[in-house]
């Protein structure tokens, strides 16, 4: 159990899901087997590499009602529900869980993170700002980190302010440099701030990490698959990111 637990904080989750579907195999009743193999499965649905997302979506549904039912103070099961439902695009249900989880543990940095984020991806970047700066300064070596500077990057580039945004989605790039829509992203920043060089190679390097996604409507309809589809903020992504990525060469289709 301790090791799904280490393996899923580093961002390790193919491994993580194997060391809890172990755990459950041992003892059929542990909430925080079921709720880790949610959490597993959910994040396979955020980076769409499902290969059958009904299933996946619905066993973890299952197994969060499971340990639910069994335990319905464990701030992990919402949480891991709120990562759920916002690869469902269900961003106001996912916002009630995130929250939910918040009430039972207050101090859980990834939660905190994860409202800010879906403040952003609603169209709140006022509202989600002190969420995501909370969030890096509770826990500045938190292996979720460059999810942090990437939202906080997305919230300053949305209210206009492109120095602060480069600067932050650069340290996303850092913390998370096998991301290909972080490059991606902070390509997109580059692009409409003019420096098309360096957006150039920031968007060679995303499609050598995500051959496919070789476009800008491959990129939005990525983002879509993994439940991002709150008209506002696509809305501000097409006159940001989507623009400086046309800026820069990048193919509409």
């Amino acid at each position: 159990m301790l090791q799904g637990r280490a393996l899923s904080a580093r961002g390790a989750r193919e491994k993580s899901l194997v060391a809890f579907e172990r755990a459950l195999e041992i003892d059929p009743s542990s909430s925080d087997a079921a709720i880790g193999i949610a959490l597993a499965l959910a994040l396979r649905l955020d980076r769409a590499q499902s290969a059958d997302p009904q299933r996946d979506a619905a066993r973890a549904e299952q197994l969060l009602r499971d340990a639910m039912a069994r335990d319905p103070g464990r701030s992990w099961a919402y949480a891991t529900l709120g990562t759920l439902r916002r690869t469902q695009g269900r961003l106001p249900d996912a916002l009630v869980a995130f929250q939910t989880a918040l009430s039972l543990d207050p101090n859980d940095v990834r939660v905190i993170r994860n409202i800010g984020q879906l403040l952003n991806f609603t169209g709140n970047c006022e509202a989600a700002i002190p969420h995501l700066e909370k969030a890096i300064r509770l826990s500045p070596r938190d292996p979720g980190i460059g999810w942090g500077y990437l939202n906080l990057g997305g919230c300053h580039l949305f209210l206009g302010r492109i120095g602060q945004a480069l600067d932050l989605k650069r340290k996303a790039v850092a913390a998370l440099p096998q991301d290909f829509a972080t490059h991606l992203s902070l390509a997109g920043v580059l692009g409409l701030d003019g420096d098309i060089d360096q957006a150039k190679s920031e968007i060679a390097e995303a499609v050598r990490l995500r051959p496919e996604i070789a476009s800008v409507s491959r990129f939005r309809e990525f983002l879509r698959s993994i439940g991002l589809v709150h008209p506002d903020w696509l809305e501000q992504m097409d006159k940001t990111v989507f623009a400086g990525l046309r800026r820069a060469g990048f193919p509409e289709e």
